[in-house]
């Protein structure tokens, strides 16, 4: 797990501050990340990646998918699950890049969600960079 933080703390580091990068950059971004989860929570986490292989190029806003990938974690399988799967899919779907980040997880909805809806710091801010980056024309990306 030691080895792990410190590949991706290594990552991060060696980012060049560039504000867009290749989707198949986010994805090996989070693929470590998900490997320090599949230690904390072993069996009880599986995870499946699906990417069309047209999107692997498409740019993308740097270290975009990480606090989705930490919020279905945290709100899923983190919250108390016994068990869960956590999705991503990323296709182009009518001329756009779409990325789905999901998990099967059937955990209750906070009751203290401070009047947000349940949306919490992490899609505000990702809804936030969409906007700044792609103006309306995100208005489909974070549900």
């Amino acid at each position: 797990m030691l080895a792990g933080l410190g590949d991706l703390l290594r990552a991060l580091l060696r980012s060049d501050g560039a504000q867009v990068v290749p989707l198949q950059h986010e994805l090996d971004f989070v693929e470590r990340y998900l490997r320090i989860e599949q230690v904390r929570f072993g069996d009880r986490l599986q995870v499946d990646v699906t990417v069309a292989p047209d999107v692997r190029d498409v740019l993308v806003p740097n270290l975009i998918l990480q606090p989705l990938v930490e919020n279905a974690i945290r709100h899923g399988i983190g919250a108390g699950a016994s068990a869960g799967q956590l999705a991503i899919h990323c296709e182009r779907s009518g001329g756009v890049l779409r990325i789905d980040v999901s998990n099967s997880s059937e955990v209750a909805p906070r009751p203290d969600d401070g009047g947000d809806g349940g949306e919490g710091i992490g899609l505000r801010n990702t809804r936030a960079r969409l906007e700044r980056l792609y103006g309306t024309a995100h208005l489909e990306a974070v549900r």
